[in-house]
């Protein structure tokens, strides 16, 4: 049992190192640390599967999970049982994940996922790593820089801090004491500035600092709190006084 043991091994080894296509990790040649409680290795078609308190490691991404079905010839791998995948500035967690070349990454069933100071929540989550992009669907939630937003979907350019909301939408913004409500919403935001800019359409309802208002379209500006609506709209406001 323990020839066989340390033949897999190697034959993982020859697989990393001899013939594989460029991906992400693997034009490194970095080697591939599998670790569960039962594990089976196909030499042939380079698909490993795994079992029980699952490990994967390669370079600075790690995979874990209950079950893992490892294809080391195309660099992807589907993980699940409390699955989650690290790599540096992110963590995401859900039921289930599939890795493909350690750059688009698919989370399925309760994902939760950090980015550096942001999070994405849904029930799926489709994330591009070098784009820094990400789909968020099924109650999908997302915090960036001070402002969460809630929605149907929701479409999240991270590097940049914007985000499409639509269906359901929900905005708040403890900062700029702000809660808001549409069909859709689009909120564009300079890293580390409130520079904000928050675009409502749909039966729009926001409240700002007590003011109300109501309307077809609003947008919001964080830089000089202002407001402003398009179309027929009801305005509310409450004096300082008051």
């Amino acid at each position: 049992m323990e020839k066989k043991w340390k033949k897999m091994v190697f034959s993982i080894s020859v697989a990393v190192l001899c013939g594989l296509p460029v991906g992400v990790l693997q034009a490194a040649a970095r080697p591939i640390t599998i670790t569960a409680d039962v594990l089976a290795y196909d030499g042939e078609t380079r698909v490993a599967t795994a079992d029980g308190n699952v490990y994967i490691r390669q370079g600075e991404t790690g995979l874990t999970g209950q079950h893992a079905i490892y294809n080391i010839k195309t660099d992807v791998a589907e993980v699940s049982g409390n699955a989650c995948i690290v790599q540096p500035d992110l963590q995401v967690r859900a039921a289930k994940i599939e890795a493909y070349q350690k750059n688009h990454i698919i989370a399925a069933g309760n994902v939760q996922a950090v980015k550096g100071d942001k999070r994405l929540q849904g029930a799926r989550v489709d994330y591009y790593i070098d784009r820094n992009y990400g789909i968020i669907t099924g109650h999908a939630f997302l915090e960036a820089q001070g402002a969460k937003i809630w929605a149907n979907r929701i479409e999240a350019w991270l590097q940049e801090v914007r985000a499409v909301g639509t269906g359901k939408v929900r905005v708040e913004s403890s900062k700029n004491q702000l809660s808001a409500t549409g069909n859709m919403a689009t909120y564009t935001q300079t890293p580390g500035k409130n520079d904000g800019i928050l675009n409502l359409t749909g039966n729009v309802h926001a409240v700002q600092k007590g003011n109300t208002v109501q309307g077809p379209a609003v947008q919001v500006r964080a830089a000089d709190k202002s407001v402003r609506t398009f179309g027929r709209s009801t305005l509310v406001l409450i004096p300082k006084d008051a």
